[in-house]
């Protein structure tokens, strides 16, 4: 009798399941293992363009703050100072210089580096400085405020050259020369700033009240810029003579800046004598804070030696005697004089020496003016 085992698979096909999956399996892996080396890498790169996209947005902030430190602080040097995270480099260049105070005029070339991760991109442009609104100090006499020369009846005044003020109720009719007057908003000037920026620009040679004091015509004080600018520097606080048995004089060679700290006042006989070619003097004297008052002449007051004088001051300026300034441009924030006086400009030698003045950036600017850089039309870069 035999038996009927139809039902049951053949033996063959056992473990053939199995071994397709053992097959498999490797290929399976070998897939996840590129999809998850697939995922990392494009994790990575998304990293790496996050990071290198943060460094162009530092770098340009990093412009951006070079900018407001040139206009807040004047100097080139403080724009590679105390910088923010994500900002590794800045700096500021004009004219070659990376120091310094910053000239109103000649472009600056700024440039700023951004770092993330192990990315920088550094970028660079150039602006043209717009300095704010200025004064007219091409007149003999300049004034936000009343100016006000006094001609008594022994000794008229003579006034030769234009005059600007801010104050309609001027008059100097009573006063000899060809003078005429124009009225219009005078700013004031910021002497304080300019003498810190000029300081910062310049090495200066401190001079003393004391040393000015013991001069005489026979021995006078030098002050000598015949080899370049020369600035001299005092600070006593303010600058003071009184009075006294002899005249006291000053001679100045080539350009001079004489920066005086809260008010200048003589109360002798004062004379400044030009020597050699070209003799210039540019007292620039911030005011005394408890009177006002910037620069006061109690007592004669004369220039020869054809030099040429530029008194500016943010205080009052008064002149109490009789003086010769026969190539003067004066500015106070108020200009009196009591009678006496020969005041002068000199259009063929104040002209251009104040023009180099402000191209140089050595004059006052408006108190609260706005400055701007106006950026260059194609001098951005990145790299």
């Amino acid at each position: 009798m035999s038996t009927h085992r139809s039902g049951r698979r053949p033996r063959r096909n056992r473990g053939v399941a199995l071994l397709l999956v053992i097959l498999t399996l490797p290929a399976l892996s070998l897939l996840g293992i590129g999809l998850l080396g697939n995922a990392t890498l494009e994790g990575d790169r998304t990293i790496a363009q996050k990071q290198m996209t943060q460094c162009l947005y530092a770098a340009e902030g990093g412009l951006a703050r070079a900018r407001w430190a040139l206009l807040t602080t004047g100097q080139l040097g403080n724009v590679g100072q105390m910088l923010p995270a994500g900002i590794s480099s800045a700096s500021a260049s004009q004219a070659g210089a990376t120091t310094g105070a910053m000239a109103w005029s000649g472009l600056i070339t700024l440039s700023a580096t951004g770092s993330a991760g192990p990315y920088t991109r550094t970028v660079s442009a150039q602006v043209n400085p717009i300095p704010p609104a200025s004064v007219d100090l091409k007149n003999v006499i300049t004034s936000p405020g009343e100016i006000e020369v006094k001609s008594p009846s022994h000794a008229q005044s003579i006034v030769e050259g234009k005059v600007l003020t801010g104050d309609e109720d001027t008059d100097l009719s009573a006063c000899a020369g060809n003078h005429p007057v124009t009225v219009a908003n005078v700013g004031l000037l910021d002497a304080p700033g300019t003498i810190n920026a000029i300081r910062a620009a310049y090495s200066e040679i401190t001079v003393t009240s004391a040393q000015i004091n013991s001069s005489s015509t026979v021995s006078p004080f030098i002050m000598d810029g015949s080899a370049g600018t020369a600035v001299y520097w005092t600070n006593d606080p303010g600058f003071t003579i009184s009075n006294g048995s002899t005249i006291k004089q000053i001679t100045v060679m080539g350009e001079v800046i004489w920066l005086v700290q809260e008010g200048w006042w003589v109360g002798k006989q004062f004379h400044i004598v030009g020597s050699g070619p070209n003799p210039r003097l540019y007292i620039l004297a911030s005011k005394n804070p408890s009177n006002g008052q910037g620069f006061d002449a109690r007592k004669e007051m004369q220039t020869s030696g054809s030099v040429a004088l530029l008194v500016i001051t943010d205080g009052d300026m008064d002149f109490r005697k009789e003086c010769v300034l026969d190539k003067v441009s004066l500015y106070g924030s108020v200009v009196g004089a009591e009678g006496g006086q020969y005041f002068a400009y000199d259009i063929a030698v104040h002209d251009p020496w104040i023009d180099t003045l402000v191209a140089r950036g050595l004059l006052p600017l408006v108190v609260g003016g706005a400055a701007s850089l106006a950026s260059v039309s194609g001098s951005w870069s990145s790299n």
